[in-house]
């Protein structure tokens, strides 16, 4: 079973929980609902663009088009934080003890 733990991320001072097939988030207005959705979204996209990424690297040698240069993690990192920024924010609004 998958388990997700989210530290001072927005109204979030820390959960833990299960990841099951399906969850109900019932709460007030800014308690966090939406954020450990996209906390859930965003670790799940991380396994599908890591996937994507080795898949075009072996069939094309390139990623997006591009030669891939040194560094798996410079390539792949620009776009792990342009999606954490679309959900999140820029991390100069996010508490420096952040931990997902």
């Amino acid at each position: 079973m998958q388990r997700i733990i989210i530290e001072h991320l927005g109204a979030i001072k820390h959960i833990e929980m299960d990841i099951k097939k399906m969850h109900l988030l019932i709460g007030e207005q800014g308690t966090g609902k939406s954020t450990i959705a996209k906390g859930i979204y965003y670790l799940r996209n991380v396994k599908s663009m890591i996937a994507n990424y080795l898949c075009e690297l072996y069939e094309t040698g390139q990623y997006k088009g591009h030669a891939v240069g040194k560094s798996f993690y410079r390539e792949l990192n620009d776009d792990l934080t342009q999606t954490f920024i679309s959900l999140f924010g820029y991390s100069r609004n996010l508490d420096e003890k952040l931990y997902m």
